[in-house]
């Protein structure tokens, strides 16, 4: 499992934790722990507000994701995409002092 934040759904007040089932234990490729490594270090960089921490970390994580773009027919993102659009748009506007690291999504 690989753990993606919390999150606020459309349609909810409450922020929930969400994971990803990445892979059977057996069957984790030695890729696969390092990508999620690198994916909570950099996590770990994006709650503490290091905007260029967690974009760097992400972008490593993101060469080891299993899908994506020019990886996956059809992706067109992934949890590490994604993170680095976030922390880029919080390096561009700084969330509220008072923000806890919820992100809160727009659209399904």
């Amino acid at each position: 499992f690989r753990a993606l934040g919390r999150i606020v759904v459309k349609g909810r007040a409450q922020p929930l934790p969400v994971f990803e089932l990445v892979a059977l234990s057996e069957d984790a490729t030695d890729a696969m722990r390092e990508c999620i490594s690198l994916f909570e270090r950099a996590l770990a960089k994006y709650y503490a507000r290091d905007w260029d921490g967690a974009i760097e970390l992400f972008g490593r994580s993101e060469v080891l994701e299993v899908n994506g773009p020019g990886r996956t027919t059809g992706a067109k993102y992934n949890p590490s995409l994604i993170y680095i659009a976030i922390a880029e748009g919080y390096r561009a506007d700084p969330p509220t002092p008072d923000w806890d690291g919820v992100y809160v999504m727009k659209e399904k």
